[in-house]
């Protein structure tokens, strides 16, 4: 790998990194730039930019080795070699002799890719079903919800529908409130998301040791309204019932009972 810009470490021992190409365009970095790196965050000068190569070379962030021992606690320790052979068809015979010797676990980058891959969209499934059990839990509440309400009030209905309310009327009125209750939940989900974003960011900071600066958790507009809809929306179809409910009440039992 080539130099693009700035020059290479001063010492093996310096707090200064090497940034691949793909690295210093995202971390918005240049020569002479800090970058704060470890599990304290210290912070370590950009001392070079690698040229393009194409690789996953470019996306990651070089450290001298005893200074990066040092950084995570690991003097005189290597918890991972990276082997870079000339040619493919030599690939099988390293791996074969990488495997015969004790405590060392020999991973190609095809391995490591595709167990990632494999990892994203398993957490992509379980995220989206833990929002669909969400979904109908929180659709059982407003069912049961505004079902208490209108049985508790099936006398102002009555009394509503004897003196000219229509049932169209009284399933409006059901139905908007059960809009409103949906439109404040979404509301408070959508400020609790941003708040535990917030929170789970700062825990990841406190933990990983690479993190790239900037916000991490970013609820765009469209996402944050989109979500507020659909919870409008399965809110509105969750009071149906309880609003049909309240049309149909009849108000001579209740007249009744007044009386």
């Amino acid at each position: 790998m080539s130099l693009q810009r700035g020059s290479w470490f001063s010492g093996s021992g310096s707090g200064e990194a090497i940034l691949g190409y793909n690295a210093a365009a995202t971390l918005a970095l240049n020569v002479g730039d800090r970058l704060p790196v470890g599990p304290t965050h210290r912070p370590v000068a950009i001392h070079g930019v690698f040229d393009r190569s194409g690789t996953q070379d470019d996306g990651m962030i070089f450290l001298p080795l005893p200074f990066a021992q040092e950084l995570f606690d690991r003097q005189g320790k290597l918890t991972g070699v990276g082997v870079r052979l000339k040619s493919l068809d030599r690939v099988q015979a390293f791996l074969e002799k990488m495997f015969n010797l004790p405590s060392v676990q020999a991973i190609t980058m095809t391995q490591f890719r595709s167990t990632v891959v494999e990892f994203v969209a398993t957490s992509r499934i379980l995220l989206m079903l833990s929002a669909l059990v969400a979904s109908f839990i929180g659709a059982l509440g407003v069912l049961n919800a505004m079902t208490m309400s209108v049985a508790e009030r099936l006398r102002e209905f009555g009394l509503m529908k004897a003196v000219g309310a229509s049932p169209s009327d009284l399933f409006g009125l059901t139905l908007l409130e059960t809009g409103c209750l949906g439109l404040l939940g979404a509301l408070l989900g959508t400020l609790m998301t941003a708040v535990g974003g917030w929170g789970l960011e700062a825990l990841l900071r406190q933990v990983v040791p690479f993190v790239p600066p900037g916000r991490l958790i970013v609820i765009d507009t469209v996402s944050a309204v989109g979500s507020i809809l659909a919870a409008l929306l399965l809110a509105m179809a969750a009071g149906l019932y309880p609003a049909a409910r309240a049309a149909l009440v009849r108000p001579a039992p209740i007249l009744r009972q007044v009386a």
